[in-house]
């Protein structure tokens, strides 16, 4: 299993992030690419908000049909190993999101700090 490093969980404590050198094989990048792709081509119209619940496989309550994909990234035993190793064992996915923007569409979103 991937871990982060003592200075890496130091980082992510003192300065909110971390960037681990773990790094995902072929496999579970190719399906992300493949679920984002088909959710872009099959959401041409929506609302960047919209595609909150792509997570939740089929029709949502948001009307966008999701994959089950985007959830199985998030229990990917390495990701969540190295998230508890920062907060402990009690791990639960909040805010589950796919964060696209295409080049030159919409408002630009300085880097910031969301929730509380």
């Amino acid at each position: 299993m991937a871990r982060l490093c003592d200075q890496e969980i130091r980082r992510c404590r003192d300065d909110g992030y971390a960037s681990p050198r773990f790094l995902l094989n072929d496999a579970p990048v190719g399906r992300m690419q493949q679920a984002l792709n088909t959710l872009i081509c099959q959401n041409p119209g929506a609302r960047l908000e919209q595609l909150a619940s792509a997570p939740i496989d089929g029709q949502n309550d948001d009307g966008v049909p999701g994959s089950r994909d985007f959830f199985e990234l998030a229990e990917h035993t390495n990701m969540v190993g190295m998230v508890a190793q920062v907060i402990g064992p009690d791990v639960v996915l909040w805010g589950r999101r796919v964060l696209y923007k295409p080049a030159s569409e919409g408002y630009e979103t300085p880097r910031h700090q969301d929730g509380h």
